[in-house]
């Protein structure tokens, strides 16, 4: 681990303790890994972040959550720190059955369900598919939505612009942060670099989940609901 790595550690680690948030992690049934965030009391709240992102999405807010809740915020699998097989299927209902293991697993059978952008359209398809799991579902700019307007990372993607939300050095992890954010905060530059390292890293694993998966429409799950 390098120092800008370490650096963006202490600062999470920081913002973790803050929001009463512990780092664990547990293997479900078949051997893949979840490393997750949990704190709080209350009742289970399952928190999935979106896609190119990590736990740590929620470690700031959470704070606000904790008093109330215990927050459960995993790394789906295929990002952050949980497993990263190449052989396994990314499809929303597939990371949704595999989020149904982790919390089964952690003992815990209802819950609340909160989900940002991909988190929110697996939030959406898991509980067209395990409805009884489900006490309230939380939905951020949920995905998977094809019936609404095209978005304008949609729009760039099909002028055959590169795709907005993917980065494979410093430069392009700085245009992800412009897209995504109409007020960007101030990032220090070591945080930058670490941040940037790691979806460079993922990079052709994230392109692979992005061609097939991102667009998997949740209309045939929910139109029912």
């Amino acid at each position: 681990m390098d120092i800008s790595a370490k650096l963006t550690h202490v600062v999470f680690a920081a913002q973790r303790w803050r929001s009463g948030l512990v780092r664990k992690e547990i293997t479900i049934p078949g051997g893949l890994r979840y490393v997750y965030l949990e704190g709080g009391k209350g009742e289970p709240l399952l928190m999935l972040h979106g896609f190119g992102a990590n736990k740590d999405n929620f470690t700031a807010i959470a704070r606000y959550l904790t008093p109330r809740y215990r927050v459960i915020i995993p790394d789906h699998i295929g990002f952050g720190e949980s497993s990263h097989p190449r052989d396994v299927d990314y499809a929303p209902p597939a990371q949704a059955a595999r989020l149904r293991a982790f919390m089964q697993v952690l003992g815990i059978a209802r819950f609340h369900l909160a989900g940002h952008s991909m988190g929110g359209q697996i939030s959406l398809i898991y509980t067209s598919l395990y409805p009884g799991d489900v006490k309230s579902l939380w939905l951020i700019d949920p995905g998977g939505v094809l019936s609404a307007p095209k978005s304008e990372r949609q729009k760039i993607v099909a002028a055959g612009g590169q795709n907005p939300l993917m980065a494979r050095n410093a430069d392009e992890f700085k245009t992800v942060i412009s897209f995504v954010m109409s007020k960007p905060p101030w990032i220090p530059h070591f945080m930058l670099k670490a941040l940037a390292e790691e979806r460079a890293s993922n990079f052709d694993l994230e392109q692979r989940i992005y061609d097939g998966d991102v667009a998997y429409p949740v209309e045939p799950h929910v139109a029912p609901l």
